[in-house]
């Protein structure tokens, strides 16, 4: 999860206002594919033993694109959130393998972040 303007840079937000835009992004490397294959992409937000936020993406890894590689949707942190801690879960399946990775940050109120 980062700022919008931080696209595909590999730094997360450990704090995000109420109301705030951001991007949830999936990073993995490719190293070889066979052939193309179906790709399969999840983003959840989910606070405690519940999940506020899915959505999943299906399109295709083609067998030519290797290396670093980043997907990423926009997200509004919702404005009745309440302040606590929450898990970023980015899972991203190519064919029958599959990745996932975890993000924790804080939602706050937006008063309680300072300007800079």
């Amino acid at each position: 999860m980062s700022k919008l303007t931080d696209r595909g840079n590999h730094r997360g937000l450990n704090l995000a206002q109420q109301g705030q835009k951001v991007n949830l992004s999936i990073y993995y490397t490719v190293k070889s594919l066979p052939r193309a294959v179906a790709r399969l992409t999840t983003y959840e937000i989910d606070h405690g033993s519940s999940v506020g936020f899915k959505a999943v993406y299906r399109g295709t890894q083609g067998a030519t694109q290797l290396g670093p590689q980043v997907r990423s949707i926009q997200y509004t942190i919702p404005r009745r959130s309440v302040p606590d801690v929450y898990t970023f879960r980015a899972t991203v399946q190519l064919g029958n393998v599959r990745k996932t990775a975890f993000w924790r940050f804080a939602v706050v109120r937006p008063a309680l972040l300072s300007p800079h």
